[in-house]
């Protein structure tokens, strides 16, 4: 068996043994995303061996559990996610969910903030002006990369 269809089957069997408030927290469906995603763009094993070996095994030691997890377990699943995710951003230039969004809501409540307290004397109407102008183009940027097929 290949070391995708494992981690599909672990995963699988994970989410069936947790609880829905567990499932939403730990967002298994991202993990299985990112498992799609590497075996379409890993041409070599050997390329992705490490975070694929990394992801596997705290898979399985989570699924050993049972169901009784910890918030250490949960912050390992997390951390997992974030190497892997990193690592193809950086190696296979695609992005994150939600990246856009949070970079043009950050960067348009500090526009909005510079206007709102020059402009109308209001820094918070400026605030959340900015942050919302922001957000619309984030979201229609995020949008946009997942149909162009790089978002993870």
């Amino acid at each position: 068996m290949s070391i995708y269809k494992e981690i599909r089957t672990d995963l699988w069997h994970l989410a069936s043994n947790l609880d829905r408030h567990t499932r939403k927290k730990l967002e298994l469906q991202v993990y299985s995303n990112i498992v799609n995603r590497m075996e379409h763009l890993c041409n070599d094993y050997n390329e992705c061996s490490i975070f694929l070996d990394d992801m596997s095994s705290t898979i399985k030691e989570i699924k050993g559990k049972e169901g009784e997890l910890k918030r250490a377990d949960i912050r390992a699943m997390k951390k997992v996610r974030r190497d892997v995710e990193s690592y193809l951003e950086e190696e296979h230039d695609l992005i994150r969910k939600g990246k856009y969004m949070i970079r043009y809501m950050t960067f348009g409540a500090a526009i909005g903030a510079v206007v709102g307290y020059f402009f109308m004397s209001f820094a918070a109407v400026g605030i959340f002006l900015g942050a919302l102008v922001g957000i619309g183009i984030g979201t229609k940027l995020d949008r946009d990369a997942k149909n162009e097929g790089v978002q993870i």
